[in-house]
């Protein structure tokens, strides 16, 4: 444990909340609960969320929460979805602090105690995980990109994301519990990014190089197709999931989420544009990029000239030329 975790061991120490959402996934539930109960970190909750799984899992957890009583079990009566899952434990938690653990991975015993570390001393961040390391059938395969957000303007950090995402190993960050609940998992395809996109515009994200988060593949991010089987999306999701994901970023920041709101409605229209082109340009290539780029530009420009008034849409196409120069 560090040092300003063990120096105040007599003070009320911050309860952390790992929630593990699970299903039929009985083979690697207990090493993923093991490797949370098993932190050098004092105070900390584990509430598991069973989407009424077949297998032995709800014996599994039954036999850790009579076992602890720092582990909460909650069975669906039926499947709820994942995304569901994934926000049932986050609702359920009591913690100050949370992280989301998938149930095939598990952590380094210092990997919650090293993130609350910084989470105290430093409240310009909003999450800190550690390095995340792939494994295929017990076999170490390769390790995930270290992403840093440190720039001190939050649109800036948010674009930076965008512009470096690739796995979103920081989603299994230790974050703060206000921050989360002033957004949302949303069951779309990428819905992972929406939502550290949202943390990093208000945060700083920091990765760090000495704990870990090994995770297993071949689980259910294995492919896009199988993450739109598992959401339940539709078949263009499940064949266009980027320009989905720039879609559903667009609208996210542009209108939906109230956290933009402090840059107005022209200059969340004008960061949401942003994001769009840099998801598309990074992952779209070649001609087909050139033509969703100009019909996308083309419903935008016809949105904003029927909803705004003459002279903000032209305040608008000049701040956003301005940006591109």
């Amino acid at each position: 444990m560090t040092a300003a975790i063990e120096d105040c061991q007599d003070l009320s120490l911050p309860l952390v909340t790992v929630g593990i959402p699970t299903y039929n996934r009985a083979s690697t539930l207990g090493r993923a609960i093991e490797s949370v109960l098993g932190q050098d970190y004092p105070h900390i909750e584990v509430v598991i969320s069973d989407n009424a799984s077949t297998d032995e899992t709800q014996a599994i957890c039954k036999e850790f929460q009579e076992a602890d009583n720092r582990v909460r079990y909650i069975r669906q009566l039926s499947n709820q979805g994942a995304t569901a899952n994934f926000n049932q434990v986050l609702q359920q938690a009591s913690g100050d602090f949370f992280m989301w653990l998938g149930d095939d991975d598990w952590l380094d015993r210092g990997y919650i105690s090293n993130c609350i570390r910084i989470l105290l001393e430093e409240p310009d961040k909003s999450l800190i995980c550690g390095q995340a390391r792939y494994f295929r059938e017990g076999k170490f395969v390769y390790e995930g990109r270290k992403l840093d957000l440190l720039q001190d303007s939050g649109r800036e950090r948010m674009l930076a994301y965008y512009r470096q995402v690739e796995g979103n190993e920081t989603f299994y960050g230790v974050m703060r519990r206000k921050d989360l609940s002033r957004v949302a998992l949303q069951n779309t395809m990428g819905g992972d990014w929406l939502l550290i996109a949202t943390i990093a515009f208000m945060g700083k994200v920091i990765t760090l190089e000495n704990i870990t988060i090994n995770r297993q593949l071949g689980g259910a991010t294995d492919s896009y197709q199988k993450i739109a089987s598992i959401l339940g999306l539709s078949n263009f999701q499940a064949k266009n999931p980027h320009l989905s994901i720039a879609l559903v970023a667009f609208k996210d920041i542009g209108w939906g989420s109230p956290v933009y709101s402090i840059c107005g409605k022209i200059g969340r229209f004008v960061l949401a544009y942003q994001s769009l082109e840099l998801i598309l340009g990074k992952f779209v290539v070649g001609p087909e990029r050139d033509r969703i780029f100009w019909e996308i530009r083309k419903q935008i420009v016809y949105i904003l000239e029927k909803i705004l008034p003459q002279d903000i849409f032209t305040i608008v196409k000049n701040k956003y030329r301005e940006r591109q120069n």
